[in-house]
């Protein structure tokens, strides 16, 4: 073994990182062998299985809704986008609803095996080699054609790549994935491409991203002929678009499909719905078959609708943040920060803000990440996390607001999807403790999204949605200075050291532990709260459908059929 990645000396450590970077087994040998100087082709039939982590609790998520009948062929499925969506570019998805509108209309080189969603199988790819020196090459399927007929070609992965490598493209979320891990994308004939990783990235790793939903491929002819991408969709996904609109979308079955017998379902329909009394509603009269992960569906309605419908549970991935925004002196010094993470109760943000669609799990959630995750009975026990001595926490936030001269006024940004504004007042209500008076501007969902990507806010409640179950991509999009999804301008170099240094670590949850404990101890703008939970809610006679690992996962509805 070289110990490229991991360093020498530490094969432990490297089989663990292999796991959470979501290969173990038959995957994980591949890669190692790799390592040792050999070769090892996966094929589509052999899948590459993600680990399945022996701390992270909750079959929930692992359930499909249940069956009683075998899968059949036809009708169309219909549910609500909480918001209007802002454009149909994969590779600029700007928050969630973007992800969900269109995955099904595109494919990428891997996919998650849609009936076992923590498995990662050969998609547009047909088989993959890993050379052991940091490159990877994928063999592409013969006959694939987009949606507008023409052929799919290892040109497109390699414009795919390269477009979003390039750092002028507004892709935080994708290019967060993709341009720390890769060093070169090229297309070595119309079937074969080849990836070259960074030395600090394993090439298990990259294979598990180009199994996300954010690594689909892209028409290389649509882009450049001046069509813009976000305003269509050109794809070689299960379904293609028979109406495009940002309030009101509808997929068809693609008849040119590459996968025989998939998908089931005719179509599916997508309309906006942004009031949560009427998206609740729809789903009790059955107006729509299906909600989505952003439901705004919350306990207690679940409770209503589970004697009539199918309810499933778990945790979505989402890690939420109250957000100080750096481009405002009054949220500037660290002092303020500390403050902040030290007033706010997180367990009642949990229990009586978020109506129990949160839960209090510490910097990582352990149900996503597994051992990598502090251990409760740690980051319980810090200041402003822990259950006794609030008060004592209290006393000193106050003590350090007044040396930092930062008692005033404020807003807090809230959107009006539930549960932002309940969870906002409630943030409210505990900043007056410590002599910060904060009035909660509750807004529509698609002008929220707009400030808090422009920094037009003092402060907000808002989530990052992990797009893999491990450590290094969450930790790297939420609180890196280059991060997609720093919100808050934050740039402390010290801290982006440390993250970058996961994925080369040899011991790689002594780091990972190490920052979580920085993280709980408000030394960041972006101060850790709750961690979501996932509530959908299905019709009785809707089949098949599997949480995946995150919340971006097997929504392509392709293993989804109606009894």
């Amino acid at each position: 073994m070289t110990g490229r990645n991991l360093g020498s000396g530490h094969q432990i450590e490297r089989r663990r990182f292999l796991a959470v970077a979501g290969f173990s087994g038959a995957g994980m040998a591949a890669v190692l062998a790799a390592g040792c100087g050999g070769k090892r082709v996966t094929s589509r039939s052999t899948p590459v299985p993600s680990v399945s982590k022996p701390t992270a609790g909750g079959t929930s998520s692992r359930t499909p809704v249940p069956s009683a009948s075998k899968p059949k062929s036809g009708g169309r499925l219909s549910t609500y986008m909480p918001r209007p969506i802002r454009g149909f570019d994969p590779t600029l998805y700007v928050s969630i609803p973007d992800v969900y509108a269109v995955v099904g209309l595109y494919s990428g080189l891997l996919r998650q095996v849609p009936s076992l969603p923590s498995t990662q199988e050969a998609d547009l790819a047909t088989s993959w080699e890993v050379a052991g020196d940091g490159t990877v090459v994928l063999h592409m399927r013969d006959g694939v054609r987009w949606s507008d007929g023409q052929p799919l070609s290892a040109s497109d992965v390699e414009f795919t790549f390269k477009r979003t490598l390039d750092p002028k493209l507004p892709s935080g979320r994708t290019g967060g994935l993709i341009r720390p891990a890769i060093e070169a994308v090229r297309a070595m004939d119309d079937r074969t491409v080849q990836f070259k990783i960074k030395p600090a990235y394993s090439e298990a790793y990259l294979l598990q991203v180009l199994a996300t939903a954010f690594t689909v491929i892209v028409p290389q002819h649509i882009v450049i002929s001046g069509n813009e991408l976000d305003k269509q969709a050109v794809g070689t996904g299960p379904f293609r678009a028979k109406q495009l609109a940002t309030d009101d979308m509808i997929w068809e079955r693609n008849p040119g499909y590459y996968r025989p017998g998939e998908p089931l379902l005719d179509g599916a329909e997508f309309v906006t719905i942004t009031d949560p009394q009427r998206q609740f509603t729809a789903i009790q009269t059955d107006q729509v078959q299906y909600t989505p992960v952003l439901s705004g569906i919350d306990v207690k309605q679940a409770a209503q609708l589970a004697a009539s419908h199918k309810v499933l549970q778990g945790p979505n991935a989402i890690g939420a943040s109250f957000l100080l925004n750096q481009q405002r002196k009054q949220w500037q010094d660290p002092r303020v920060w500390r403050a902040v993470s030290l007033t706010l109760d997180r367990d009642e943000i949990a229990n009586r803000g978020s109506g129990g669609l949160s839960s209090v799990r510490g910097v990582l959630d352990q149900r996503v990440f597994g051992d990598y995750s502090l251990p409760e009975s740690e980051w319980r026990a810090a200041a402003g996390w822990r259950s006794q001595g609030k008060a004592q926490d209290i006393a000193e936030a106050k003590k350090l607001i007044d040396a930092a001269g930062a008692r005033g006024s404020g807003e807090i940004l809230a959107s009006v999807l539930p549960p932002s504004a309940d969870v906002c007042q409630v943030i409210a209500q505990q900043l007056s403790q410590i002599g910060l008076d904060m009035h909660v501007n509750v807004i529509d969902y698609t002008t929220y999204i707009a400030r808090s990507q422009a920094g037009d806010f003092d402060t907000s409640e808002g989530g990052n949605g992990a797009a893999l179950p491990n450590p290094v991509e969450y930790l790297s999009i939420s609180f890196k200075t280059e991060g997609g999804r720093n919100l808050t301008h934050f740039s402390n170099p010290a801290l982006d050291a440390k993250i970058a240094s996961l994925a080369s670590a040899a011991d790689v949850r002594s780091v990972a532990w190490d920052i979580q404990r920085d993280l709980l101890a408000g030394s960041v703008p972006a101060i850790p709260t709750t961690w979501g939970e996932r509530i959908q809610v299905f019709a009785k006679n809707v089949e098949g459908y599997v949480f995946g690992p995150t919340i971006y996962d097997n929504d392509s509805l392709v293993q989804v059929w109606l009894s």
